[in-house]
């Protein structure tokens, strides 16, 4: 059993970068591609994440993030919702019907997967798009319900770790949507029954996200930030009470297995409320970044909950 990392956090780090590149070079591979896949195949649009991400890196470091783990590994082709729902074999039943199968978003397979769910085909929707949080983003919202078979796929993300490390030799660190928000911006499939949460899936959802972190602690990774801005939000039909309890369950279990890498919990689009931070300092997570940009500075109680673990202040607006 691989034993869990002890590599400090760094004194300074984003939590996230633009990624389409200063000429927009992403959307202009994507278009390409959509538009003539023969003249220019799918490996053209992952050779440009590749290269973005590469460039992402050396620009961070450059401006002074050295640290490991101070540089945050993304690089998903269309969304980054999407992808983490992908990391779980998310695909719904009309698109399986239709033969299309769990893949990693970073293979050609991936990317045809990717464009499928996000676009549609001649015959099938695309996955709804809405609004993400206040901000001017719209995220592709995944269908998961009941019966949506899942599986842990977690190729693309150790490889863009391990890509970046052999490339730059800078030590990244993965970002994925958390369990509990990913849920929450989910929505059934269109075949389920009335009443169908996505929500009912969590203890599926966890192990999953186990399984993706064990093979990140394999691969290296020292650190890994997942994302849970549900809790700044108050637009769930469910109560707060029910939130914060299923979020110390699910951090509880996260943070519980030795082999895994640290885990960072960030909160962003406003406040993440003293019952979430207490909450989750009861557990061992290893490290919580909070929204002073939108968000209140955390009380004496929960800074004392988390006692020497650190509790990164987010101090730069993330919706530009």
């Amino acid at each position: 059993m691989t034993a869990r990392h002890t590599t400090p956090f760094p004194t300074a780090t984003v939590l996230g970068y633009p990624r389409i590149g200063p000429d927009r070079e992403l959307k202009k591979a994507l278009e390409a591609y959509w538009g003539d896949p023969a003249q220019h195949p799918a490996q053209t649009v992952l050779d440009t994440l590749t290269a973005l991400r590469e460039r992402t890196t050396a620009r961070l470091t450059g401006l002074g993030l050295t640290a490991p783990a101070a540089v945050p590994s993304e690089g998903f082709a269309v969304d980054h919702v999407l992808d983490t729902a992908l990391a779980l074999g998310a695909v719904p039943a009309r698109f399986a019907a239709d033969g299309y199968r769990p893949a990693a978003p970073d293979t050609p397979r991936g990317i045809e997967l990717v464009t499928a769910l996000s676009r549609g085909t001649d015959h099938l929707e695309p996955l709804e798009l809405t609004k993400w949080f206040d901000t001017n983003y719209h995220y592709y919202v995944p269908e998961i319900g009941p019966d949506t078979p899942l599986s842990a796929q977690p190729e693309s993300i150790v490889q863009r770790f391990a890509g970046t490390l052999e490339a730059t030799g800078t030590v990244t660190r993965p970002v994925l949507v958390g369990p509990l928000s990913l849920l929450l911006l989910s929505r059934p499939e269109t075949t389920d029954e009335p009443g169908a949460r996505p929500l009912d899936r969590l203890d599926d959802v966890v192990a999953l996200y186990t399984t993706l972190l064990s093979a990140l602690a394999d691969a290296g990774v020292p650190w890994v930030q997942l994302d849970e801005p549900a809790l700044a939000s108050d637009g769930w039909q469910l109560p707060r009470a029910e939130l914060v309890a299923a979020l110390e369950t699910v951090y509880a279990r996260l943070s519980y297995p030795a082999q895994r890498p640290q885990i960072l919990v960030t909160v962003g689009y406003g406040d993440a409320g003293e019952d979430a931070q207490l909450a989750l300092a009861r557990t061992d997570v290893d490290a919580l970044a909070v929204d002073l940009d939108r968000g209140e500075v955390p009380g004496g109680a929960a800074l004392q909950a988390w006692g020497e673990r650190p509790v990164v202040a987010g101090v730069v607006g993330g919706r530009t």
